[in-house]
């Protein structure tokens, strides 16, 4: 009986060692996709700047997208709209800004060029004018 039971132990503590072999692959196969998914978006980016089709306009609407995302928008994208809404969950969030990590971004840029450029029209406009206008003048240079 003592011996069963020997070999139980070391037929477990083999396994246990194979699961946890197998469990490292798949963290380093997880890591390595990982590092694949990061090159293949580089690459992709470096393609597009090489082909011109990265434009200003186009960043600002892919981040517009990302803050209608954030603020849960759910009809067809329009960046008019999403300045709008920019705006109405600036005034409805007084004391705390809305917490999408687009929409904390394109704050921040809001916010630091305003404080850069204090004399500047852009002081005197919201977050969402701001935007819309910047929109529309990449959108008119297209």
């Amino acid at each position: 009986l003592a011996v069963a039971k020997k070999d139980l132990e070391l037929a477990v503590a083999k396994k246990d060692a194979e699961l946890a072999k197998k469990d490292n692959e798949v963290k380093d196969a997880q890591l390595e996709k990982k590092d694949a998914e990061a090159e293949l978006k580089l690459v992709n980016h470096k393609y597009l700047q090489a082909r011109g089709s990265m434009t200003s306009r186009g960043v600002l609407e892919y981040q517009l997208q990302g803050v209608a995302y954030d603020l849960s928008i759910q009809r067809r994208f329009n960046a008019t709209q999403t300045c709008n809404e920019m705006d109405k969950a600036l005034a409805s969030a007084s004391p705390n800004l809305p917490s999408g990590p687009w929409f904390q971004r394109l704050h921040s840029c809001y916010e630091q060029a305003k404080a850069a450029h204090p004399g500047a029209p852009l002081a005197g406009l919201s977050m969402g004018e701001a935007y819309r206008d910047l929109y529309g003048e990449l959108s008119q240079e297209i």
